[in-house]
């Protein structure tokens, strides 16, 4: 009787535990709602795991995070909204594409910089060797 209520209590205990995790393949109701919350989910990078979204990421955060968002959702909240409020805990780094901002604005631009320059130089290059030929 004893061994029956105890492997009871276990049965319950993990089952709702389980039950309780939020993870990726859990869905909203309505299809939008859930498109909307997918799109979010790879936008928000996991603050604990390494340039993974939280999506992709099994970290208990990156669950409370989907939890989150699904709340806010539900709530009626835009997304801008929803990201707004995240960066406002997390800071700018939480999501996948940093914001165009004073901060960031030489990590928008270094690329860019570095092209133009390679390809100056080559053309510079390809010139100069025409014309010692």
């Amino acid at each position: 009787m004893i061994r029956t209520l105890i492997v009871m209590i276990c049965v319950i205990a993990l089952s709702s535990a389980a039950l309780a995790k939020t993870g990726p393949n859990e869905k909203l109701d309505d299809p939008a709602l859930e498109k909307r919350a997918r799109t979010l989910y790879h936008e928000v990078r996991c603050p604990v795991c390494d340039s993974q979204s939280v999506a992709d990421s099994d970290a208990e955060i990156s669950g409370a995070i989907r939890a989150h968002i699904r709340t806010r959702l539900l709530e009626g909240d835009s997304d801008e909204r929803i990201l707004f409020d995240l960066r406002e805990s997390y800071g700018d780094d939480i999501t996948m594409t940093p914001p165009v901002n004073d901060a960031t604005l030489m990590l928008w631009v270094m690329p860019f910089l570095i092209l133009l320059i390679g390809g100056i130089s080559a053309f510079a290059f390809i010139q100069r060797a025409g014309k010692e030929t």
